[in-house]
């Protein structure tokens, strides 16, 4: 699959992994070993939607709330650029429904 950001000859990202990220009321974050595969670079990206119930984030390294957080809904999407983001992520459910994080990754090609 091309990256979103496909335009012509520009084409700064490879995406490689897909995870389906189950959120629920204990606060989760991506999965190391999806986001930095046995072979080839590590996720510098991580496009995400919202499905299932809305959730709450934080990427500063502390934990979200079902009620301090940024929130997202049902449908929202995002881009979580960085390896520190990535890692420092963390999503709760903001009502307490399992909610789904549909997550591609992607990875520098160069």
């Amino acid at each position: 699959m091309s990256s979103p950001f496909d335009r012509g000859d520009y084409d700064p990202l490879d995406t490689f992994a897909f995870e389906a990220l189950s959120v629920g009321t204990t606060a989760v974050g991506f999965t190391e070993a999806t986001m930095v595969p046995s072979t080839g670079k590590p996720a510098a990206a991580a496009f995400v939607s919202v499905e299932g119930a809305p959730i709450r984030y934080r990427a500063d390294g502390t934990i979200p709330t079902a009620s301090v957080g940024t929130l997202k809904n049902i449908g929202d999407e995002f881009v979580v650029w960085g390896r520190r983001d990535l890692v420092s992520i963390r999503f709760i459910s903001q009502s307490g429904s399992t909610a789904t994080l549909s997550t591609h990754y992607g990875r520098m090609l160069a």
